[in-house]
């Protein structure tokens, strides 16, 4: 940024599973996703339990190997799941970000009506932390 800022938490997770679905099939709870096309689907390992916004809900993306991956459905307690159907190089065990690369937290936030340390201090404390010092 203009003033050499750089974000001071990044929050991440993986892909655990990867599911091709046919059109017009239904993901997750109540069955808010209809897929629309012949749809990739990952499978990420957070939910609300670890502090995400289950208002999110079919309302942002996630970066994954250098793209934006919609995500789908509900967010379930425990896992979410992302359209990856346009980035095909996509595997089980990719590393996702959910917030911690420019944009990403404000635009959520914004989506949610809040600012963007709420977001940060409502990551449940089941979530493991990695603290890094860096000068």
């Amino acid at each position: 940024g203009r003033f050499g800022l750089r974000p001071c938490m990044r929050l991440v997770t993986t892909i655990s599973t990867i599911k091709t679905y046919e059109p017009d099939t239904c993901v997750s709870y109540g069955r808010r996703f209809r897929t629309q096309r012949r749809t990739r689907m990952a499978v990420l390992g957070i939910g609300y339990a670890d502090g995400l916004f289950r208002t999110l809900s079919g309302k942002c993306s996630f970066a994954v190997a250098g793209h934006k991956a919609p995500q789908c459905g509900s967010i379930c307690m425990d896992m979410c799941m992302i359209d990856v159907t346009d980035i095909p190089d996509v595997k089980i065990g990719d590393v996702v970000t959910i917030f911690g690369e420019e944009g990403l937290l404000q635009e959520k936030a914004d989506t949610v009506g809040t600012i963007t340390y709420e977001m940060m201090c409502a990551v449940a404390p089941r979530v493991p932390r990695v603290y890094l010092d860096e000068e």
